[in-house]
């Protein structure tokens, strides 16, 4: 019998740990706990919620942990320790990360889940974190640029006590992606709006603010403003930075980036204590993030539609919480450098890379590894990893 199983039949109580603090990013005098952290998505005042401290996780011997076990390590910081928080890190993290070289770059695959993305880490710690641990109904209001909505309607398909509504930019994902999202059952709504990611994103934020309890269900976000959708990428970020450690080496993340959620989950790890680096913003042509770091202002555009759909945003949601955090930690600019590339450009990467490595990437992480080719070229001998983010068959 699935352990789920067991343990939902013994119901057992959990307890939220009390001790752990959150303030917003507008806000650093007001403090939360992680259940209205969690419940809430946004802050008031539409701040995006943040520990009021990190705690320091790494240590010296950590290397030989399993995801699981990390997992459970970080997310206890903020949850507090219990058998049920380490079940559902067990149940979340059931899939692997297997780590490719392609012409020499070490590529984490972290499409191995049950909808071939990343997102499914994120969305199914946070499925579980509600079905087995905070045990209420809930009404989840998700927008996405083509995997958060295959990825969330997956996971929390199977809770009896969740309700999904997915809203997607019609014609803005692919076949696959559209598949996905809306073949989960009849606990799962999705819905196609004539607009841009951005349009979908002000539709669920307008909901969840206006609308916290919704026909007796709680209305949550499983966007990567609800920082618990957000933790699991951080504790692959540091997962990675121990498999992949080298003696006197930080490790370099080359992320491709549409809502910063992983750019920010690996930042969120280093605040943490573990061994990483610079981490390299990968756009396309939607680089809300380069164009700050041009000219440091945050400027919101309009989404252009591009090959690599799932990074077709006009205003990150973590973009924000990103530069919060930077602050925080006094990093420069060059520690979070940022590059952006045409649809042309990750067409000719793709090809090339298959006629002279014989792999597949999806158009997404072609664009991370554009700017791993570039990164390389300003700096040689650095040990870094490119995150691929999706399977190379959602994108036919």
């Amino acid at each position: 019998m699935d352990k789920f199983v067991v343990y939902k039949c013994c119901k057992i109580a959990f307890f939220v740990a009390d001790s752990m603090q959150f303030i917003t990013t507008r806000d650093g005098q007001a403090f939360f706990s992680a259940k209205e952290v969690a419940f809430n998505g946004l802050g008031l005042g539409g701040g995006l919620y943040l520990p009021r401290h990190f705690p320091n996780v790494y240590a010296a011997g950590m290397a030989e942990e399993t995801l699981p076990d990390l997992g459970y390590k970080i997310a206890s910081q903020f949850l507090g320790e219990s058998d049920a928080l380490r079940l559902v890190c067990e149940s979340a993290f059931n899939f692997p990360i297997e780590v490719v070289e392609v012409g020499g770059m070490p590529v984490a695959e972290l499409f191995h889940g049950p909808t071939l993305a990343f997102k499914d880490f994120g969305a199914r710690f946070l499925s579980f974190l509600f079905g087995q641990i905070f045990r209420e109904k809930v009404l989840v209001v998700t927008a996405t640029s083509g995997d958060t909505g295959g990825a969330v309607a997956s996971a929390f398909a199977s809770n009896a006590d969740a309700r999904v509504v997915v809203l997607y930019p019609r014609q803005g994902v692919t076949a696959f992606q559209e598949r996905q999202i809306g073949s989960n059952g009849p606990t799962v709504l999705a819905l196609a709006v004539d607009g841009s990611f951005d349009d979908c994103q002000a539709l669920a934020k307008e909901w969840i603010n206006t609308r916290p309890n919704f026909g007796g269900y709680q209305t949550i976000s499983a966007n990567s403003i609800n920082f618990f959708r957000l933790l699991p990428q951080a504790i692959y970020a540091a997962w990675l930075s121990l498999k992949l450690h080298k003696v006197g080496a930080l490790l370099d993340f080359i992320i491709p980036s549409g809502n910063y959620g992983d750019l920010t989950g690996a930042l969120m790890a280093k605040a943490m204590g573990f061994p990483i680096g610079r981490l390299v913003a990968a756009s396309n042509a939607n680089n809300a993030y380069q164009q700050y770091y041009l000219s440091g202002q945050v400027q919101g555009q309009i989404a252009k539609r591009t090959y690599s759909n799932a990074m077709d945003v006009g205003v990150p949601n973590n973009l924000p919480r990103l530069l919060h955090l930077a602050a925080e930690l006094g990093l420069a600019k060059d520690e979070i450098p940022a590059l952006s590339f045409s649809d042309s450009e990750t067409l000719e990467c793709m090809q090339r890379v298959f006629a002279l490595h014989n792999y597949v990437l999806d158009p997404h992480t072609a664009v991370g590894y554009l700017a791993a080719e570039l990164y390389d070229g300003y700096a040689a001998g650095r040990n870094r990893v490119l995150l691929a983010t999706a399977h190379p068959i959602k994108f036919k």
